[in-house]
């Protein structure tokens, strides 16, 4: 697992291959996952224009909260995205 900042605050927590064993959504989803079950796990899921999948998004305001992103056609890691505080 892994946490990028920005500024000394985190935005964004990664989970990938390393902690798979461990780590999913609670659909079952986790990286090694193969892409095509995306879709039938998290069914609002969609993709975006970057090749990530949001999973969960803020209604209000269509920020992402929780994505996966995929390389070799299948998931490689899991987002979870942390808005600043008021947002």
């Amino acid at each position: 697992m892994s946490m990028r900042t920005d500024h000394g605050i985190a935005h964004i927590a990664t989970i990938d291959g390393s902690v798979a064993d461990r780590r999913a959504t609670a659909a079952g989803l986790r990286p090694g996952t193969p892409e095509s079950k995306i879709c039938e796990l998290h069914p609002d899921a969609t993709r975006d224009t970057e090749g990530k999948w949001w999973l969960v998004a803020a209604m209000a305001n269509s920020h992402l909260v929780l994505s996966a992103f995929v390389e070799g056609g299948k998931v490689s890691g899991l987002g979870l995205h942390i808005a600043p505080g008021g947002d």
